[in-house]
């Protein structure tokens, strides 16, 4: 997949078995190390039956999905279109993040109860929607906001908000703990030191996003289902 655009669109939510008319192409990087925009990683192609062609209008159904851009010192190095999350250590052992105390701030795209992670913290006291021009900035610790949120599967976890605020599309947000590691959609991290400038940009240049249900439930209106 080659991280600029255009990019290939994908599905806000996994299907299959769909009645194939055309089809839509997803390309996906395995999971790895840190890939700089514009880097021809290895790819993975799939292909997703799509059965809904010229019944639907397509600006209505198909949106582009938010994205993060991490630039550092200047230079735009990598992306990110789940959240970044910044953790208060010098290495990242594991991919995963089971330590909230590491956990000093989290930019999410979205968010909502019904998330499992980083996303349902702030979804859990302020939701947002994938196809809202809006994200959210939160710095976690001892503030007078507190929230349970399903950090884990089974595991409910009580977290402290500092603070937080709403970004706008377009906005710059600056790592300001240093040295700290960058998580990126718990896949890949970035190591922040102390003479670095690390920005997060809120932007919508991330895929295409295609959103079924309401795609099968015009289908459903328009009788496309009855012989």
């Amino acid at each position: 997949m080659e991280l600029v655009e255009p990019v290939q669109g994908i599905l806000d939510e996994e299907s299959a078995n769909l009645v194939a008319t055309r089809a839509i192409e997803i390309d996906r990087l395995s999971p790895g190390g840190p890939v700089a925009i514009g880097e021809v990683g290895r790819e993975v192609g799939q292909v997703i039956p799509f059965g809904a062609q010229g019944i639907v209008d397509q600006a209505k159904f198909v949106y582009p999905a938010k994205r993060l851009n991490i630039f550092k010192n200047g230079q735009l190095i990598d992306l990110a279109l789940i959240d970044a999350v910044v953790l208060d250590e010098a290495f990242l052992g594991s991919k995963a993040i089971w330590d909230l105390s590491r956990v000093k701030a989290i930019i999410p795209v979205q968010g909502h109860p019904s998330n499992i992670g980083m996303a349902s913290i702030g979804g859990s006291f302020h939701p947002i929607r994938a196809d809202e021009d809006r994200g959210l900035y939160l710095r976690i610790g001892q503030g007078n906001i507190k929230v349970k949120a399903a950090f884990a599967p089974g595991m409910i976890t009580e977290v402290g908000i500092e603070k937080f605020r709403i970004l706008n599309m377009d906005e710059r947000v600056e790592v300001t703990d240093k040295p700290s590691i960058l998580a990126l959609d718990g896949e890949r991290e970035l190591i922040v030191g102390l003479k670095d400038t690390v920005e997060i940009e809120l932007c919508r240049q991330g895929p295409r996003v295609v959103k079924i249900m309401e795609i099968l439930e015009e289908a459903v209106r328009k009788g496309f289902f009855i012989n």
